[in-house]
Parts: structure tokens; C-alpha cells; sequence
């Protein structure tokens, strides 16, 4: 068990009142009243939504749509008591096994849907309450941390993908069950970890204060965020790219490998509050739901962006390193180039079905004309 963080609650910061997310507060509640002024009964029963209460909404909606699909399949007489039993019962079952769909079972967290999913969620629940500064308050009390995790492809390419599972894994197992995270707890914040696609992870932090408060300084998140990577950063990951076997040391022939060099973890991550985001948000065309996924996929995607801008910062941190750093930022980007190349031939390849396509078009048209 390691050593509780020097983390302590922040004091509140909000920012400029043109840098609040006021506006959006108002076009979001007012979207959200004409939703409910117009929303008729619901043609389940309420026993069923009882069993769905707090689930996310993509999981409400698949569950209501396959218990729609059974009740016509079997034409089922909902007026039985008995066959409302059944229903559900159903409903339960389908619940769990959907909600199955969206767990990451290699690392026992949700997966990104899932989270987007329950964020949406957390920003209709926060919209119940009609004071805008309460609500902005909440806001600030919520942020994404999205976090990249550093040769993933590198550790595939250099040893083996089961290799690389064992990297993910370690690093997966900082974010639920490390020192940070645990402080986090201490603290009474609640910590939801998700997986992306790949080497893509995600940290949601719900709280009773303002994330982005000032701790000596710097703000909560920041100082967060530096916690989980340097956490991360200290991994023991030496076993799993063994730079003195030959078939390793043959793929960087032209470079010269440091003497007693080990592979070691290392993440970018970018984060953001949902008061934050909110406060870049633009109303788009259609209704409360439209606007509410826009809403949530503000703050996605700019945890995304600081996460790749701190990721070409930490390259350049990295090249004015030492020999080691140096040589791991060429292990990194040797990948990456890789990767780019990969992507040109899959671009060309496309390029050239598409002119075929049109080529074979043509022909069959000019034969139609003759």
C-alpha cells in the first residue's frame, strides 16, 4: 500500500464571466423544459423503468427497444399481471447482458460509450436544479482526463502483443487502483475509469468542489494529472522490450543503443472541466438531445486536444533530455512513423479502388451508349 498524495481540496476558481458557461447553462434548461413539456407518457410500465433507473441512457434505450421487440414478436397482452411479471424479468436480464457489452472485460472498467453515455447524464441531472449557479457550480465539480499512453505500438512492434496487453494492464491498474486515485477517494471524489481504442484511456472525476481550485498555485486537475503520469511514469515495464536480444537490437542498426537501456511507461494527458468546456459551447440545430451530445462531446474533445498539445510538449521536453530520453523519444517515433507510412498506403490503396471504381463506370457507360 503506498503513500497517500499530498493532494487537499482546492479553493474555488471561477473564471471571467465571459469565460463561464452561463450561456450554455440557459440554452440547455431551456432545450431541456420544452423536452419534458412535450414528452408523453411512456407506453412501458413503470416497473420497468424502476429497473432501468440509473442506468445510462444508451443502455436505457437498447433495453426499452429489445423489450418493444419481444412484446410485438410475441404479441404479448401487457394487461396480464402474470406476463407483466415476465416483462420484467426481461428486462432485467437484457439490462445486464447490454450493460455487459459496454464493460471492458481485459480491464475491468466501461468502455468510452458507456462513459460519453453516463457524462450526458450527469449534465441532464445537474439541469434539474433551476438556480444557473448552482448548476455551474456542479459543473466545476466534473472533468474528463483523457490520457494516451505512450508505445503501446512500440512494445507490439519490439516484443509481442501479449506484451503489450501486460503494459496496458499495469498502467490500467495506476488509474483504479494507485495512490492517486486513492487520495482522489480520500478527498470524497469519484473516480470512473475508461477504456478507448488501443492505448487511449479515460479518468472521470465527480466532485463536491472546484476541480479547477488552486493548490499552491496550480490548479487541482493540473496537479491530478501530473500525479497519474508521474505514477505511471514509475512502472516497472524493463521486462517487457528486451533491447539486448538481436532481433530487437537489428531494428535499430543505424542508431546506437545506450548501454543497460530499459523500455519504461510514459502517458500524455490533457483534461478539462465540464464548466470549462460548457463555456465553448455553440447551440446546434435540432433538439434538447442533439445539444446535449454536443455538450458532452465538448469536454471529449477538448481533453482530447490539450492531450495531444502536451504530448508534442513532452517530445520536445524528451529531445532536450538525456541519452536515455532521447533514445526513447526515438523508439516512440520510430513507431509513429511507421504508422504514418501505414496510413499513406491505406489512403493510396483507397485512392486507387476509388479511381478504378470510376474507370470500370465508365467503360460500362460508354458500353450502354454503343
Amino acid at each position: 500500500m503506498g503513500k497517500s498524495l499530498e493532494l487537499n481540496k482546492p479553493i474555488d476558481s471561477l473564471g471571467e464571466e465571459s469565460k463561464r458557461p452561463i450561456a450554455a447553462l440557459e440554452v440547455l434548461s431551456a432545450l431541456r423544459r420544452e423536452k419534458l413539456e412535450k414528452e408523453k407518457e411512456e407506453t412501458k410500465e413503470k416497473s420497468v423503468e424502476a429497473v432501468l433507473a440509473g442506468s445510462p441512457d444508451l443502455i436505457k434505450k437498447e433495453v426499452r427497444d429489445e423489450i418493444d421487440m419481444l412484446v410485438e414478436m410475441f404479441n404479448f397482452d401487457q394487461s396480464d399481471e402474470k406476463v407483466k411479471e415476465k416483462i420484467v424479468g426481461f428486462a432485467e436480464i437484457i439490462r445486464d447482458k447490454v450493460r455487459e457489452r459496454y464493460l471492458e472485460s481485459r480491464f475491468n472498467c466501461i468502455k468510452k460509450d458507456l462513459l460519453r453515455s453516463e457524462i450526458s447524464r450527469q449534465i441532464d441531472s445537474l439541469l434539474d436544479q433551476e438556480n444557473i449557479e448552482a448548476q455551474e457550480k456542479q459543473l466545476q465539480g466534473k472533468a474528463l482526463i483523457s490520457l494516451d499512453l505512450n508505445g503501446l505500438k512500440s512494445v507490439n512492434d519490439l516484443a509481442s502483443h501479449k506484451e503489450g496487453d501486460l503494459y496496458l494492464k499495469r498502467a490500467v491498474g495506476v488509474l483504479q487502483e494507485g495512490n492517486t486515485s486513492r487520495r482522489l477517494e480520500e478527498l470524497g471524489v469519484d473516480v470512473t475509469v475508461a477504456a478507448g481504442t488501443g492505448d487511449e484511456f479515460f479518468v472521470w472525476l465527480s466532485a463536491g468542489f472546484d476541480l479547477e481550485g488552486i493548490i499552491d498555485g496550480e490548479s487541482f486537475l493540473d496537479k491530478v494529472m501530473y500525479e497519474y503520469q508521474k505514477e505511471i511514469q514509475g512502472i516497472d515495464c524493463s521486462d517487457l522490450v528486451d533491447f539486448s536480444k538481436e532481433d530487437v537490437r537489428a531494428k535499430f542498426a543505424d542508431y546506437e543503443i545506450p548501454d543497460g537501456f530499459k523500455f519504461r511507461a510514459s502517458t500524455s494527458a490533457g483534461g478539462m472541466t465540464l464548466g470549462k468546456a460548457l463555456s465553448s459551447f455553440s447551440q446546434v440545430e435540432g433538439d434538447y438531445n442533439n445539444n446535449l451530445s454536443a455538450a458532452m462531446g465538448c469536454v471529449v474533445d477538448l481533453s482530447d486536444q490539450e492531450e495531444r498539445a502536451n504530448k508534442e510538449e513532452m517530445k520536445k521536453v524528451m529531445a532536450q533530455g538525456t541519452v536515455d530520453e532521447k533514445f526513447l523519444l526515438l523508439v516512440l517515433q520510430r513507431n509513429e512513423a511507421a504508422m504514418r507510412i501505414m496510413k499513406e498506403l491505406m489512403d493510396l490503396q483507397q485512392e486507387f479502388k476509388k479511381t478504378e471504381v470510376e474507370r470500370w463506370n465508365k467503360e460500362v457507360n460508354k458500353d450502354q451508349e454503343e
